[in-house]
């Protein structure tokens, strides 16, 4: 029969969507199942294998008849850069540790997070611990649906817990935004610098 043949056991592992995790990283998580009938897969536990790495925020993983196991990785999004002494690591908008910076990463332009917490930082795939972690992943995560402000933070100062500054690239201010309503307070001090520009442009 086919089944006994051989015909539907598993020979080839599609990986695709990561950009920051290695497909030889990922499918050395898989080896175990290299040896499986590509029917009597557990999807959920290939999902949780691939998952292990603090980068993969999901997976989407499915059989294709006869022989193949395909793997959609979600790779999670750096916005920010927490610093700890001589320690940086890049964090999502949840606080997540993903990884160390390094050499490898050195393309990505994010805001450098300063005042945690000195225990703040531990291991990848763990979270930024404190309340003052707390107040910066807020902040990060106000910020998403607008890109265009994300994009000029260089800064996030978050030494008083109740009171967030940011700072803008190519602007000296610094922005005390409390710990609400962030996108709308820089999205007024921009409006008023741009007026004040405007303004003082005019004499």
């Amino acid at each position: 029969s086919a089944w006994r043949s051989g015909r539907f056991d598993i020979g080839e592992i599609k990986v695709h969507g990561n950009r920051h995790v290695p497909t030889a990283e990922i499918l050395d998580a898989l080896a175990p199942i290299r040896q499986a009938r590509l029917l009597q897969v557990d999807l959920d536990a290939v999902r949780e294998r691939v998952a292990t790495s603090p980068w993969i925020a999901d997976a989407r993983v499915r059989r294709i008849l006869p022989s193949t196991i395909d793997v959609e990785v979600v790779e999670r999004r750096p916005l920010g850069m927490g610093r700890l002494g001589d320690r940086l690591v890049l964090v999502d908008a949840s606080g997540l540790v993903i990884d160390d910076f390094g050499p490898r990463y050195a393309d990505f332009d994010l805001p450098i997070i300063d005042g945690l917490d000195a225990d703040a930082i531990g291991a990848r795939g763990e979270p930024l611990r404190g309340s003052r972690a707390a107040l910066a992943s807020r902040l990060l995560s106000a910020l998403v649906p607008h890109p265009e402000l994300l994009a000029r933070v260089s800064q996030v100062d978050v030494s008083d817990p109740a009171n967030a500054v940011v700072t803008l690239d190519g602007d000296p201010a610094r922005l005390f935004l409390g710990n609400r309503d962030f996108a709308s307070r820089v999205s007024a001090y921009l409006e008023l610098a741009s007026a004040l520009r405007s303004k003082v442009s005019e004499f």
